[in-house]
């Protein structure tokens, strides 16, 4: 029998509502029972609508190998928890202790390049953390529906899996936390941010071209303590629903990419066209005098895509103040703050109407200049900023810069403010942009 798997290429069961297992072992003699079982040519396998199938198969095997693996599905197998069971999984013994895991240390999958994985509720591991599981061809994984994982991948796989990843699809995840669980030794993390990025620099992406991450509500990060992943094919970001990331910070190396973003989180670092992060407070995460009174300001979401915006309905001070951790960016960087903005049709009250900017950093004063949200032109011989339209269809002006060193660090805060008799209307903000110079 066990001869027969020998030449299976396709192996695809779904519907089946009464199987428990694929390979039955009652009918096995020991000897094929702790033998070493090779499905030698077998490139796909598909497991999909199996509700009482506990694994393919219980028994004290050696090993099973698939050789030739490349695609790899399973979807809706309600009580499965691992491929492969020896007799001591799903009792009692209290000495089980280990949680299962799909792929564990009896299979192994040397040529796996596409798994996708939807509707496991009840899981919650995927891979083994204890034993080296060979997947170092994997490119591409999507993870749909499994609302008990903690995380993707442990830690001890990052090395193996970065090297040939392209695509990664993960939504409807309701206790992921991080892409990569576990950390790095505590003796090679402290709380400067540059040494965070001398970790970085080990974890480059060469290949990943794609990342859509939906519906995670308890994700942290892609990897855990790390401020920066460098991924030079980096062709799309589709962030949504994830208002925990709190880094998420991507270096990309290439210049002729204009990554599109769908959805921009309270703390996610995004790629523009000159291919260096940048940092986005939105609307929402500012604080807005009179922002909370449908009197003076309208908040609404025309795109989808993005977080609500808010519309001056008149005032006469206006007011916005944003701020985040410094240890948020770059070490040893420049950056400038910008105000992201449109004019509504009935925009009156800034007409060449000078606005007071402040950037603070650690509560000290590091910029200050007058800017301007209402007239044309640059930059002017006294500093005055005039907004500039962007690519997008939204307006921007220069609020600030600062550099970052180790001896400058702390809340950054940004602050505009006018307070005059005249009434002010019609202004649309996005948020405030914070990005290298």
């Amino acid at each position: 029998m066990v001869k027969s798997f020998e030449q299976l290429i396709v192996l695809k069961i779904c519907d089946c509502k009464m199987m428990e297992q694929v390979i039955s072992s009652n009918e096995l003699v020991e000897e094929e029972m702790m033998c070493e079982i090779f499905f030698s040519k077998l490139d796909t396998l598909e497991l999909e609508d199996l509700p009482k199938l506990a694994r393919l198969c219980h028994g004290n095997y050696s090993k099973f190998k698939f050789s030739k693996l490349r695609r790899f599905t399973i979807s809706k197998c309600a009580v499965l928890k691992t491929l492969i069971g020896d007799n001591t999984v799903g009792t009692e013994n209290v000495e089980n202790t280990c949680t299962p895991s799909l792929f564990g240390e009896k299979v192994e999958f040397p040529r796996l390049e596409q798994v996708i994985i939807k509707f496991m509720g009840s899981w919650s591991k995927i891979w083994d953390d204890k034993h080296d599981v060979s997947c170092c061809q994997l490119n591409s994984l999507t993870v749909d529906s499994c609302e008990k994982l903690l995380n993707i991948f442990p830690f001890s796989m990052l090395e193996r899996v970065r090297q040939k990843l392209e695509t990664l699809e993960i939504q409807n995840c309701d206790s992921l936390e991080e892409i990569f669980g576990a950390s790095l030794p505590q003796d090679q993390i402290t709380t400067q941010p540059t040494n965070l990025v001398e970790i970085a620099e080990r974890f480059l992406f060469p290949e990943l071209t794609h990342i859509n991450l939906s519906k995670l509500p308890k994700l942290k990060g892609f990897v855990p303590q790390i401020h920066i992943n460098e991924l030079p094919s980096l062709k799309q970001v589709k962030v949504h629903g994830c208002d925990e990331v709190q880094i998420f910070a991507l270096e990309h190396s290439g210049y002729q990419l204009e990554i599109p973003i769908q959805w921009i989180s309270k703390r996610i670092f995004l790629y523009k066209r000159s291919g260096r992060i940048c940092y986005m407070l939105p609307a929402r995460h500012l604080v807005i005098r009179y922002g909370d009174d449908p009197f003076f300001w309208r908040w609404s979401k025309p795109d989808p895509r993005f977080p609500e915006v808010a519309e001056l309905l008149g005032v006469r001070w206006f007011e916005i103040h944003g701020r985040t951790n410094s240890r948020m960016l770059s070490p040893k960087t420049r950056y400038k703050a910008y105000l992201v903005f449109k004019r509504a049709d009935t925009t009156y009250g800034f007409e060449n109407t000078p606005i007071e900017a402040a950037v603070l950093l650690g509560g000290a004063e590091v910029s200050k200049r007058v800017v301007y949200v209402q007239a044309e032109g640059g930059i002017v011989g006294n500093g005055d900023q005039y907004p500039k339209e962007r690519g997008d269809n939204w307006f921007e002006v220069e609020l600030g810069e600062i550099e970052f060193t180790k001896e400058r660090g702390g809340d950054l805060e940004i602050h505009l403010l006018k307070d005059s008799y005249k009434e002010k209307c019609g202004v649309i903000i996005q948020g405030i942009e914070i990005r290298p110079n």
